[in-house]
């Protein structure tokens, strides 16, 4: 039986990360994700993940809407964060907050990474701590894997910048949230850098 303060924990980290942020749109009204997106997409989960030697990664099936509020205000990061972004596109940045109003529905299959993408909604993530002995049972059906989320990139109008927010739970204090810098270098996006912006 999994803990209630465990359960709440959990359930406190996805809402704040995927649906306290906005209400949730129908699909009309969505978000769309282009080529380049699923680019930096792939870029972005590579350079976070490709070392742990992961056969899938768990991602929620939407994007975020953004950062978690208050979250790079209120950790000892935000600071950090803040000096990065003054340095960054004003243009990205803005892009990023425009995108990142409304949810997208992601498709796997076009993120291209040496480890697979599976995707879970919200209540199949819950679902899964719930009724599987808490994290323990998520780490038993995605061995080495969170449950990562990840933003609409912000990019600038010579589309070679771009900005990206990657949100991960992965136990009961086991999880962060980035910021992650992306160039666009002949034609490939890369990660420039990246800055932790909460931790738990």
């Amino acid at each position: 039986m999994i803990n209630r303060k465990h359960l709440a924990f959990f359930v406190l980290i996805i809402s704040a990360a995927t649906f306290a942020q906005a209400p949730l749109v129908d699909e009309a009204a969505q978000a769309s994700i282009t080529a380049d997106d699923y680019a930096i997409f792939a870029a972005t989960l590579s350079h976070l993940y490709a070392k742990q030697k992961l056969e899938r990664l768990a991602l929620i099936d939407q994007t975020s809407t953004g950062i978690p509020p208050g979250m790079a205000a209120t950790t000892r990061f935000g600071g950090k964060a803040q000096t990065l972004l003054k340095d960054f596109s004003k243009e990205a940045r803005e892009n990023f907050e425009s995108r990142n109003r409304a949810h997208a529905k992601i498709d796997e299959a076009r993120i291209k990474t040496s480890f697979g993408i599976v995707l879970l909604t919200t209540d199949e993530a819950t679902k899964l701590v719930e009724s599987g002995g808490g994290w323990k049972g998520f780490h038993d059906t995605y061995p080495n894997s969170g449950l990562t989320l990840v933003s609409l990139p912000g990019i600038d109008s010579s589309n070679s910048h771009a900005l990206e927010y990657v949100g991960a739970s992965c136990d009961i204090l086991c999880g962060g949230g980035y910021l992650v810098f992306l160039n666009k270098e002949d034609g490939e996006w890369k990660v420039a850098n990246e800055v932790n912006i909460w931790l738990s």
